[in-house]
């Protein structure tokens, strides 16, 4: 079994969790070269993971219901006798509304990767790195075995 290292663990976790830091930073904080940096975030697709985190459920909910009612408000405020949907806009009211569908139904992952981000943002509040650490990499495992399924 390969062993884990520390400093990698730490990168990732400073990645996932601190966006506002630059690539840099984090470089200079857990004392490794720019080069094994993006070795290890390429090959395990920490930017993918870390969209994950960073786009939660509620925030693009939200964002999907603004696109609604902005295309509603444009078709409303059209003259008497024209407040209605052209092709293209009942299109994309259609193909947004079933995303909305889609996310309020079958919520299962955006959840729990909202409750992972959370109990790794305690953990390390509580400063724990360590548990924060192994609480990622569990959460990562069974994140990328789910979206295998």
């Amino acid at each position: 079994m390969a062993q884990n290292n520390p400093k990698k663990e730490l990168a990732k976790l400073l990645y996932m969790n601190f966006p506002e830091l630059s690539q840099k930073q984090i470089v200079e904080r857990v004392g490794t070269t720019e080069k094994s940096f993006t070795t290890w975030k390429k090959a395990e697709r920490w930017e993918d993971l870390r969209c994950s985190f960073l786009i939660t459920p509620d925030q693009e909910l939200k964002r999907m219901l603004a696109q609604i009612n902005e295309l509603n408000t444009k078709i409303m405020n059209r003259p008497q006798g024209e407040r209605f949907a052209n092709a293209k806009e009942a299109d994309t009211l259609v193909k947004i509304t079933a995303a909305v569908r889609n996310m309020t139904q079958e919520g299962d992952m955006p959840d729990i990767i909202a409750v992972a981000r959370k109990m790794i943002n305690w953990l390390q509040k509580e400063e724990d790195l360590e548990q924060a650490q192994g609480l990622t990499r569990l959460f990562d495992a069974f994140i990328s075995y789910q979206l295998k399924k």
